[in-house]
């Protein structure tokens, strides 16, 4: 059973509305680390979405291009997570981006958009869900799995990719970290509290 169209627009409410601000009142980890922890986020949201029985849930390692255009001309652009297109990564993170596909519902979901806000798109989202379409194209080897735009002039597309050092990560390896918030979730699911 993969959940019905209701079940899957709830769990979003919830989500949108309750995973950072569940993971701050968790006192583990400094208030907001949620929202710059693509893994930690995947992962709790494919078990809370397992819990409630959208079991065909899953984490998918992206590449993530954010471009904003003013006139026709491009104001800024910035790319996570493509192997060839990043600076020197940084040791203690892991290099890529990191987002739920629901593949009975066609949908993507992005809960750590924010650490991707930068002045020349102040308005894109902190958490995005988006149907998956064939973009029809590939950047520098890796294929596209959705795009959207967002107030007229941001476009955000992600590609697919196939990294798995993804899996070493501290926040892949310590379920500890999501338990109590994937149990909290759940529990707002089930008493009908997306509020």
């Amino acid at each position: 059973m993969h959940g019905t169209l209701a079940a899957l627009r709830e769990a979003l409410s919830i989500i949108n509305k309750h995973l950072h601000p569940l993971f701050d009142s968790e006192g583990r980890m400094p208030v907001g680390h949620s929202k710059a922890s693509c893994i930690l986020c995947a992962l709790t949201v494919r078990d809370f979405l397992h819990e409630i029985g959208i079991t065909d849930a899953i984490v998918q390692p992206v590449a993530i291009c954010i471009e904003a255009t003013i006139n026709g001309e491009t104001s800024g652009i910035l790319t996570i997570g493509h192997p060839q297109f990043e600076p020197k990564p940084d040791p203690n993170r892991w290099h890529g981006h990191m987002v739920n596909i629901v593949p009975s519902h066609n949908l993507l979901i992005d809960t750590t958009l924010y650490q991707a806000r930068r002045p020349e798109w102040p308005k894109l989202p902190g958490i995005v869900s988006a149907k998956l379409r064939d973009e029809s194209f590939t950047w520098h080897g890796l294929r596209a799995i959705c795009g959207v735009v967002i107030d007229n002039h941001i476009r955000v597309i992600w590609f697919s990719r196939t990294a798995t050092s993804w899996r070493d990560t501290e926040a892949a390896r310590d379920t500890s970290l999501r338990k109590n918030v994937v149990r909290q979730l759940s529990e707002r699911y089930s008493t009908g509290y997306s509020q």
